[in-house]
């Protein structure tokens, strides 16, 4: 079968004064090809990086970029959805007392009754029981591999993003 499955390989390095950057490589797959087998691949790439580099690799990621066909998403942004207003929902972790939150950028304004998260809405419900549940191949989790336990709340938060917005605008 031929390679035609994309996969974006990166690393992060730091050097001797501190500083972080990253790197990226592009590549195309077997389709067939396991996790595992782009582990092996990515320690491969990330070993040859590290002997033409004085810095540390310090991380690194392996990306599969899903092209937007596969679902039928929006064609355009909804008018009036800013990245700004978002929504912050609430989860318990598993064995800590911590709390892990995720953001939904731009929530959707009919989700909103007045200056909160309507928790009644059917598609909100969805997003709730997604993180809840414990699938066969997947467990939701916080960025330090611990399990999302349970739903605790959800809030509506305005997050600046003002160099984006700079960015993004015309005079």
């Amino acid at each position: 079968m031929a390679n035609t499955v994309p996969v974006q390989l990166s690393a992060t390095v730091k050097d001797a004064f501190g500083q972080e950057t990253s790197t990226r490589a592009y590549a195309l797959v077997n389709p067939l090809t396991t996790l595992a087998v782009l582990e092996d691949i990515w320690h491969t790439w990330a070993g040859d990086l590290d002997q033409v580099t004085d810095g540390k690799i310090t991380g690194g990621r392996i990306l599969l970029p899903q092209p937007f066909d596969i679902f039928s998403g929006k064609a355009n942004a909804v008018a009036g959805s800013r990245l700004e207003q978002a929504a912050l929902f609430g989860y318990a972790v598993a064995g800590t007392d911590r709390r892990y939150s995720q953001v939904v950028p731009a929530i959707r304004n009919t989700a909103l009754i007045g200056d909160r998260i309507d928790l009644t809405d059917a598609d909100i419900l969805v997003w709730i029981t997604l993180w809840n549940n414990d699938l066969a191949d997947l467990i939701y989790a916080n960025d330090h591999e611990q399990p999302i336990s349970a739903f605790l709340d959800a809030q509506l938060a305005f997050r600046r993003l003002r160099k984006q917005l700079q960015r993004s605008s015309k005079e």
